[in-house]
């Protein structure tokens, strides 16, 4: 689904910060989601919570920060940490102020390399909301995506502001998991892929490889399944496959886990891609035949021992998606 239509509101806007600065930040007794009793998940929340207090405070915020990130994708806390920050009164408006601080620094990158992490954890943090699946939709109704916007239009060189720019394209990714509303994935289908579109032209576009194939895997998704893929959507596909088509001549034998980690998402948008796309010419036409542009590249990929190993039942459906279309 790819709509017109233009953000109405400032994504700053939507976090108010406390009248109470010192408002208490939400116990484990007070959740509104049941996250388990267990002692472990106590313990665990407890520990949340008392980090969550310590970023009110900006002296302990790069202390609290680190010990946050660290948690974030450990068991229990990977539970516990979206719920917690959009329960607990004014973070979610300390994370958004780290973003946005830095905006200007986007074209002047001349600014202490604290700043630069703090904005940096803060995305980290609005990940971790983003991929709970309780927390999910809050993440799409309150903009997450479009606070890394000035992230991903630079164009520039800098380490710390490319980083910010990979990162946010996985806020991204991961907001766009489960679009249900009609209204707001119109919103984010239409801005979100205008600015995918810029990052794939690119001549870095492969470093957010991963990143984008996820994004543009989940919004297409529907599309694609109900063989309603319009031409400019037909269009990013073709563009995407000509960096996907890049990555796979230049990829070696022995793999990075950079190269690992995006060949997995690249297998997951081919297996979509072959399964319909019988059904759609531009696509079929790119893709359909083991000897076209993006064909020969797809199965000498899975003609490489370990991805046929790892991937036999994706290489299965799409050798034989080949010769369906072949036939046809």
């Amino acid at each position: 689904m790819y709509c017109d239509t233009e953000p109405q509101e400032d994504v700053t806007t939507l976090y108010a910060v406390p009248d109470d600065p010192d408002s208490s930040v939400v116990e484990s007794d007070q959740l509104p989601w049941d996250l388990g009793h267990s002692v472990m998940n106590h313990v665990a929340i407890d520990e949340v919570t008392g980090l969550l207090l310590k970023l009110r405070n900006p002296t302990n915020r790069e202390e609290a920060f680190q010990r946050l990130i660290a948690i974030k994708d450990v068991m229990p806390y990977s539970d516990i940490l979206g719920p917690q920050i959009v329960n607990s009164s004014g973070i979610l408006s300390i994370l958004v102020e780290e973003i946005t601080s830095i905006y200007p620094f986007t074209t002047n990158v001349d600014q202490s390399p604290i700043v630069f992490h703090r904005a940096l954890y803060s995305i980290l943090l609005l990940q971790a909301v983003a991929q709970n699946t309780v927390t999910n939709l809050f993440a799409i109704q309150h903009r997450f995506p479009f606070l890394g916007f000035p992230f991903i239009r630079y164009t520039g060189k800098d380490a710390a502001i490319l980083q910010l720019k990979e990162e946010s394209l996985w806020l991204i990714a991961y907001s766009t998991q489960n679009i249900d509303d009609t209204a707001h994935r119109c919103l984010i289908d239409n801005e979100i892929m205008k600015v995918c579109q810029k990052v794939l032209e690119e001549s870095i576009a492969e470093t957010f490889l991963p990143a984008i194939i996820s994004i543009y895997s989940m919004l297409l998704f529907d599309s694609i399944q109900q063989f309603k893929l319009f031409t400019s959507e037909t269009s990013m596909i073709i563009t995407l496959m000509e960096q996907i088509n890049h990555f796979l001549k230049e990829m070696g034998e022995v793999k990075t886990e950079t190269e690992n980690r995006c060949i997995e998402y690249i297998v997951r948008l081919i297996e979509t891609l072959m399964e319909h796309v019988v059904f759609h010419e531009p696509i079929k036409k790119a893709l359909g035949s083991s000897e076209s542009r993006y064909g020969s590249n797809i199965i000498r990929l899975y003609e490489q021992p370990d991805i046929a190993e790892r991937f036999s039942d994706t290489r299965f459906l799409v050798m034989t998606s080949f010769q369906k279309t072949e036939q046809t």
